[in-house]
């Protein structure tokens, strides 16, 4: 954390890099870290448990799309691909406006996507089991009724 501090290295981000947002990070990462390891394994299960359901569903549905994930973090794009690997390939082969669409729809049905194709989503540790099960059958519903 000492390489943000006053902007060291460069991570774009509206609080990124203020000293109280890097205390109050590190205090939550003690805390976090404290209960073994729990939480972050949580998020993961969540996380990944919410990509599985997801491509599950879009093989189901034969709907051209991907979801890349990293534990917690995902992005759903809608591709021809099987993976994109960089912005230029992001630029040439993921249908975004196809994306905002899917994310506004989802709106309906109570879950909040960001409707930027570029930005990613996030499990966190306020997620539940019930709150991936809502949200798969959100996007089954979604899938079902409109062209994403």
């Amino acid at each position: 954390m000492q390489a943000l501090q006053w902007g060291g290295v460069l991570h774009y981000g509206t609080q990124n890099a203020s000293r109280i947002g890097l205390f109050a990070t590190r205090a939550n990462l003690e805390v976090l870290s404290q209960d073994r390891g729990a939480a972050f394994e949580h998020t993961w299960r969540i996380g990944n448990s919410l990509c599985d359901g997801l491509r599950r569903l879009f093989d189901k549905k034969r709907v051209s799309a991907i979801v890349q994930n990293v534990g917690p973090m995902l992005q759903i794009m809608f591709t021809d691909r099987p993976a994109i690997r960089n912005y230029r390939e992001y630029c040439a082969h993921v249908d975004r406006a196809r994306y905002q669409r899917f994310a506004l729809n989802l709106l309906e049905y109570g879950v909040y996507m960001s409707p930027s194709a570029t930005l990613h989503s996030v499990a966190s540790l306020a997620h539940s089991d019930e709150d991936v099960a809502l949200t798969l059958d959100a996007v089954d519903r979604v899938l079902e009724n409109v062209e994403a």
